[in-house]
């Protein structure tokens, strides 16, 4: 099984051969879609992880794993590639992997945004969308754009003399900025800007906020268009990446569980965005609590509400999020990782869990310290420039895209390994239809009692969600008797549906009649029929979302 290079970003075409290769060298394991085209061109590209050749595979539970949606984020694409991987390379191997992959399917999708991924690792252009502006026009107004003004390949910043400035140099280092003191009226003060330059310059350091797409706006849960919601443009689903992204879910309903690979705050998020915690319907906030608490003993990462701890605005709350959409909507359990923190891998200890670029001089240091073991040039020393419109200033700072948004690269491969697990068991909660018990009783001349125990053997119930019961989201368990031989059926229908079934999600402690009562996971279908002796039957039982299996009954 190939394995490409992980402790190093993937560029579009690297990307591009190893997916191509792994279908080539595993197609029993492994089939590779285009699901649309970026913007300017490029594949969307989804693997399709299973075991093929039993011709089950569309009738299993699916999980659906994506990265790269913003295009800064480029880390996001080596742990999913890692999760295809370890897939791929544990069948056969593995048993736990194995059969994982006998009894469900894998979407992953490990760049959503190719475009703004690419003019990101190609030029260090600090970006969020996906291409609909080349890098220069995505500021159509008079005012600031970015721009490697030095050609080094790197977008860094600026400091600019100005006695009005907010920032000072610090007196423990020079190469780092610290804020001025609100009291604070002698010394010499800078502004510090991103590098780049202003169109029509007149002297005003004019800021406008540039046409910067976000195909994490773009999804029809709680849309604001762009007017209140920076990013979303004016319709949900507008952009190609954003609709190829939908037309996935929508052609594939039996993808049972989501997750979606962000960088850079070193959390776990959950719904909602746009509401409090009192919006979850039943159980729902105690099942994210239960798997989140498991995530954060693999990963660290302490899980927390978008809304309550990762907004920082309630007045501009986020709305149009995948997992958004796919929670409320689909009623999918959905969860975001916010890959890397380097505050707190450096050890700093930071108030609240969205990230800030506010550092003490100190901080400054500790963070470039932990950096240095890591890659060659966190940090840009500062230089004098030239600039065509402000005169003298002074370029350098963080690299902020290959520190501060995504992890260095010898980092990359460990901190995959970690997320993966993550990823794969919460793959196994999802629901599992089998067959506990068939039996065949013969009670007259050729008349005989038929009947199979239908068990949901899985973790969540067949239901997912109680979000998806209140959205009418979830398609019942059905149950269908067949024979290749003639048979009359005196009692009971040959297709049945037979409800949902509860997952061990409810039975989180021994039985007691004080404690709420226990809900069914498996239940007893039964059949009369009239036929020859030694007729054989099959009990076919199927979910959506819970996949199926199949039993033989023969009449005896």
């Amino acid at each position: 099984m190939f394995k490409p290079e992980f402790n190093q970003f993937f560029n579009f075409s690297r990307m591009e051969s190893t997916l191509k290769r792994w279908a080539q060298e595993n197609p029993e394991v492994c089939r590779l879609h285009s699901i649309g085209s970026s913007h300017r061109g490029r594949t969307i590209y989804a693997l399709e992880i299973t075991s093929f050749g039993e011709g089950k595979e569309s009738g299993r539970p699916g999980y659906y794993v994506e990265s790269c949606i913003h295009a800064e984020e480029v880390m996001g694409t080596n742990v999913t590639m890692y999760i295809a991987w370890h897939l791929m390379s544990g069948y056969g191997s593995d048993p736990y992997i194995t059969d994982l992959l006998h009894s469900r399917v894998y979407y992953i999708l490990p760049r959503v945004n190719p475009d703004g991924a690419e003019f990101v690792i190609a030029q260090g252009q600090p970006w969020c969308g996906n291409g609909t502006y080349l890098p220069g026009e995505e500021q159509p107004e008079d005012g600031f754009y970015w721009k490697d003004l030095d050609g080094n390949g790197i977008v860094a910043q600026m400091r600019i003399p100005d006695r009005n400035g907010e920032w000072k140099i610090s007196p423990e280092d020079p190469r780092f900025m610290v804020l001025r003191q609100p009291w604070e009226r002698e010394g010499e003060f800078y502004r510090v800007l991103p590098e780049g330059e202003f169109r029509n310059f007149n002297g005003e350091l004019h800021f406008p906020k540039p046409q910067d797409g976000n195909l994490n706006r773009q999804f029809p849960a709680n849309f604001y268009p762009e007017g209140r919601q920076y990013g979303a443009w004016d319709l949900p689903l507008q952009e190609p990446e954003s609709k190829a992204v939908a037309d996935l879910f929508m052609s594939h309903p039996n993808i049972a569980g989501v997750m979606s690979y962000h960088t850079n705050a070193g959390v776990l998020l959950r719904p909602f965005s746009d509401k409090p915690d009192e919006s979850f319907q039943g159980q729902d906030l105690k099942m994210y609590k239960t798997l989140g608490q498991m995530g954060s003993e693999i990963t660290g990462y302490p899980l927390i509400s978008v809304f309550h701890e990762f907004t920082t605005s309630k007045d501009v709350i986020r709305g149009g999020c995948l997992t958004d959409w796919t929670y409320e909507f689909l009623g999918l359990p959905s969860f975001v990782t916010e890959l890397w923190d380097v505050n707190r891998n450096a050890g700093l200890v930071r108030d609240g869990f969205y990230p800030s670029d506010v550092r003490t001089a100190e901080e400054e240091l500790k963070v470039l310290k932990y950096l240095e073991q890591y890659m060659e040039q966190p940090f840009v020393d500062w230089k004098e420039y030239d600039h065509p419109q402000l005169g003298k200033v002074e370029i350098g700072g963080w690299n902020r895209i290959w520190v501060f948004r995504n992890a260095p690269e010898q980092m990359l491969e460990e901190i995959a390994a970690k997320h993966c697990e993550l990823s794969v068991k919460l793959s196994a909660t999802l629901p599992e239809l089998t067959i506990r018990q068939i039996n065949s009783e013969k009670i007259g001349e050729n008349m005989f009692r038929l009947s199979a125990i239908v068990t949901n053997s899985g973790y969540l119930p067949t239901y997912l969600t109680d979000q998806a019961r209140f959205m009418h989201a979830d398609e019942a368990v059905h149950v269908k008797l067949t024979s290749d031989a003639n048979f009359d059926l005196v009692v009971g229908n040959s297709e049945k549906e037979i409800g949902h079934l509860e997952g061990r999600s409810n039975r989180t402690s021994t039985w007691s009649q004080w404690i709420p009562k226990w809900e069914p996971s498996e239940k007893l279908v039964e059949w009369i029929v009239k036929c020859k002796e030694g007729t054989s039957f099959t009990v076919d039982v199927r979910s959506k979302k819970a996949g199926g299996c199949t039993g033989e009954i023969k009449a005896k």
